[in-house]
Parts: structure tokens; sequence; C-alpha cells
């Protein structure tokens, strides 16, 4: 039986992914919006850069579902006269390179670890919001996505609902895990109801490193026709997780490992996995479906091609304050491909 790898195509849906590697969605904080949402020329050409570079998904950075907050890196999805252009420029030099593209959607400003909150939101509200995801993913389509990715990751909004740390509404939408997990089923029923079979839904969850509760909520996502879970890091209900001192991941790609044993929907893996070597491991013993990377790519656009001459090949110095948050030219990995002293 041949061993699953990077290189190898994925099928899903009559989808068809030339390999597994996935572009994780990262705001390229030096690049900014257009006033109005729409996304900028220098990010646009990023994306088309990005799209020329080998791997066989896109997942956009997040783009905000509505105009009533700011989002990092400015780029928005609610109106279709002023953002569909944006996404569809970007799918168009996807698909020339046969690269598949996700619009990554998040309700924007709310995350619990800047002390938002989603417990003073009236229920109307929630029903709004729920609308403005659907919509988003509506102008998606038209634009020519292959799908979405809802971000339910790192403490913001998706994420707050489904945690029992921060979601402690009353109604319908706090409570139980199916309470707190019903926005979400309600966003995917609603975009699986309007748009066809083969446009993808991927949802960020963000763990909380108790691997029941986390499987009891992504049961309940799976439910509604959820066609990718992407493990990400959360809203932590626990420390950490007890792993042996051998386990060379950390506690994402763990649980990753964990619920890829449990459900029966594909799993994208990501974080800390810097090597196309660390990313066969992981799909050699069933560990996820996909790989994402994120600092690689930051660190050398070529992180593909360089790692199929040395598959152990790790651009990312990881640094403890990565520069791509504020100066990407300060970039020591990048400082050193460009021959910079």
């Amino acid at each position: 039986m041949e061993m699953i790898n990077t290189k190898q195509k994925f099928e899903i849906t009559s989808v068809i992914f030339k390999n597994r590697i996935v572009m994780a969605p990262m705001v390229p904080f030096h690049l900014k919006a257009n006033d109005d949402g729409s996304m900028s020329a220098k990010q646009i050409a990023h994306y088309s850069d990005f799209a020329s570079r080998g791997m066989g998904l896109i997942i956009s950075q997040s783009l905000a579902v509505s105009n009533k907050h700011s989002i990092d890196g400015g780029s928005c999805v609610y109106d279709r006269d002023l953002h569909e252009y944006y996404l569809r420029e970007i799918v168009q030099k996807c698909h020339e390179n046969k690269v598949q593209f996700f619009a990554q959607l998040a309700y924007p400003s709310i995350s619990y670890f800047k002390g938002g909150s989603i417990n003073d939101l009236s229920t109307s509200e929630i029903v709004t919001i729920r609308e403005e995801f659907i919509k988003a993913a509506l102008i998606c389509e038209e634009a020519g996505c292959d799908g979405i990715e809802l971000h339910g990751a790192n403490g913001f909004f998706l994420n707050m609902i489904t945690s029992d740390i921060a979601n402690s509404r009353s109604d319908q939408y706090g409570g139980s895990v199916l309470s707190r997990a019903r926005l979400i089923k309600e966003i995917i029923e609603g975009i699986k109801k309007s748009l066809k079979d083969d446009f993808l839904i991927s949802f960020r969850f963000g763990c909380s490193w108790d691997l029941i509760l986390d499987l009891e909520i992504i049961n309940e996502l799976v439910e509604s026709g959820l066609d990718f879970i992407h493990i990400c890091s959360g809203i932590p209900h626990l420390k950490s997780l007890e792993l042996s001192s051998d386990y060379e991941f950390n506690q994402t790609v763990y649980t990753a490992s964990f619920l890829k044993k449990n459900i029966n929907i594909p799993i994208i893996a990501v974080s800390d996995i810097r090597t196309m070597n660390r990313g066969d491991f992981l799909l050699e013993n069933k560990v996820c479906d996909l790989v994402a990377y994120g600092r690689p790519f930051l660190a050398d656009k070529n992180f593909i091609m360089e790692s199929m001459k040395n598959p152990d090949y790790k651009p990312c110095f990881n640094c403890k304050y990565c520069f791509w948050y504020s100066d990407n030219n300060k970039c020591p990995a990048q400082r050193k491909l460009q021959n910079i002293q």
C-alpha cells in the first residue's frame, strides 16, 4: 500500500487538490487594504505571487463579514460591489496555477484575549451576524472561490461562541455544547442550502486542550455538513495536554491526531510543523489529511521548491518575536536569502 505524503493529490466532493500542502491563513501586517475594505494592489500581488509557489490550497487572511469593526489587515467581504472583484482576481491567479483558494471569514474586532465579550450581544444581533457570514460566503462563491473557512480559533468571535469559558449567554446560543455550537451549525447549514455541493466549508477550530470537550463540539459541527476541520489553538480549558517527553510535535498537532481517530471528515493540521519531512510523517501516520504551513512560507516563498531538494529544509529561524507582525524587511530569514548584512 502506497504511503501518503504531501506531494499526493487529495480529492473531496469532486474538488481536486494537486497536493496536500496548504498555505495557512496569515495576515501580511505590512500590507494594508483600501479604505473601502477591498484588498490593495499590493495585497492582491502578495496572493498572486504565492499562487505560483506550488501549494495545493491557499487560505486567505481573515476577511471581515461586517463593517461594524476593524480587522487586522483591513480586508473585507461584506459588499458584492466593493469586494468581489479582488477575490475574483486572486482566484484567477490561483486557478491558472491549479491551486485551490479558500477565503477565511471572520467577525471582526471581538477577541477574548483583548478583553472582548460576546455575552452583551442581543439574540437579534447574533442572528444578524449569522446572516452576514452566509452573505459573505455567497460573495466568495460568486467570485469563484473553491470554498470558505470560518475562523473559529485564536480567541476570536466564533471561538468565543464555542467556548464554555467565554460564552455565558442564557439564550439559545449559550449553555450546552449543542447551544454553543448552534450559531456555527446555522451558518454552515445556511451556506450549504444556498450554494452548490462542491463549494467547500472548512472550520478553523480553536482547541481547548480538553480532548473530549473538543470532540463533542466538532461532532456537532460535522452533523451540519462541514467538509474540513482545521485544528488550531483556541481558548484553553486546560493549561496544557500531558504529552510524552518523546513526542516530537506540539499539543495542537496532538489534538489533530486524536480527532482524526474519532471523526470522519478530513483534518488539516497546522502549528510548528516546520519541514516537509515532518508533514510527510504526519500524513504517513494518519494524523491528518492535509498539512498547513505558515511561517516557512513567510521565511521563504520558495519553501516547497527548496523542500523538494531537501525535505528537511527549515527556512524559518523561529525568532522569539516574528518581524512579520511589524516590519517583514527585518525578518532574519529574509535578510539571509537576500544577502543583506
